[in-house]
C-alpha cells in the first residue's frame, strides 16, 4: 500500500489537468519528457515535463500519483561550477557543454573552474 492512492481522486486529477493546461512551460522545456512510474497502477512510461506534476501514461489510470525515474542504469555527472552545484548531467550533455566552452574559449587553465563527480544511478 505504500504510496498508493486509497480514495478516488478523479476530481483532483481533473483539476491537475486544468492547472497544467493553464501553466505554460518555458520554451526550453516545452519538448522535454521524463520517464515516470505510476505509484497506483505501476505503469512505466513517459510524460511531458511540467513543474506541477506528471500524468500517468496509462489511459485507464491517468492520475498524478507518479514519480520520475531513470531508465535502467545511467551514468551521470554531478557538475560543479566553482563552488556551486550546477546540476546532474549525462555524459553526453557534459561532453557537449565542454565542447561549447572550448568553442567559446572558456576552458583555458586560468578560468577552468568546473569540477565533476561521476555517479551511476539505477532506478
Amino acid at each position: 500500500l505504500c504510496s498508493k492512492t486509497l480514495v478516488d481522486h478523479t476530481m483532483q486529477w481533473e483539476q491537475m489537468d486544468l492547472a497544467l493546461a493553464e501553466t505554460p512551460m518555458p520554451e526550453e522545456l516545452l519538448n522535454k519528457t521524463v520517464t515516470i512510474l505510476c505509484n497506483d497502477c505501476q505503469t512505466k512510461g513517459t510524460a511531458p515535463y511540467h513543474v506541477l506534476g506528471f500524468k500517468c501514461a496509462n489511459g485507464e489510470c491517468g492520475g498524478y500519483n507518479t514519480r520520475q525515474i531513470m531508465d535502467a542504469c545511467a551514468n551521470y555527472t554531478l557538475l560543479y561550477r566553482g563552488a556551486n552545484y550546477s546540476g546532474l548531467v549525462t555524459a553526453a550533455e557534459e561532453e557537449a557543454a565542454h565542447e561549447e566552452e572550448e568553442e567559446e574559449g572558456e576552458t583555458s587553465p586560468q578560468n577552468a573552474t568546473n569540477d565533476t563527480t561521476h555517479v551511476t544511478r539505477c532506478d
